[in-house]
């Protein structure tokens, strides 16, 4: 039997009421799945809290605050395309006051 031959099973429709059963059923697995993770991350905290060392956060990320910077350049064309002329007006009386002081 080569593999072309599994493709040429027809496809079996489940019933709709089986599929709903397996679907809770998974939805069941998958609550029970996070419920230990979480009582594994907790227990893991207790310990290093006991031990006195510092806590991480979740998933050891160093941070779960992200920040993004962005450009004087960028910020100054999103103020542009907003139509916010005072933040434009602003970013261009920094700029030029930034290369007034640079110049000196």
């Amino acid at each position: 039997m080569s593999g072309l031959d599994a493709c040429d099973l027809p496809v079996i429709r489940v019933p709709d009421m089986e599929r709903i059963r397996n679907a809770r059923r998974k939805r069941q697995q998958q609550l029970k799945r996070w419920y230990q993770y979480d009582k594994s991350i907790e227990k893991d905290m207790q310990k290093k809290q006991k031990k006195g060392l510092p806590m991480s956060p979740v998933g050891g990320r160093k941070s779960l605050i992200k920040s993004v910077q962005f450009s004087q350049g960028i910020i100054l064309l999103e103020a542009a395309a907003r139509g916010d002329l005072d933040e434009v007006e602003l970013k261009s009386c920094l700029d030029k006051l930034r290369s007034y002081i640079n110049a000196k």
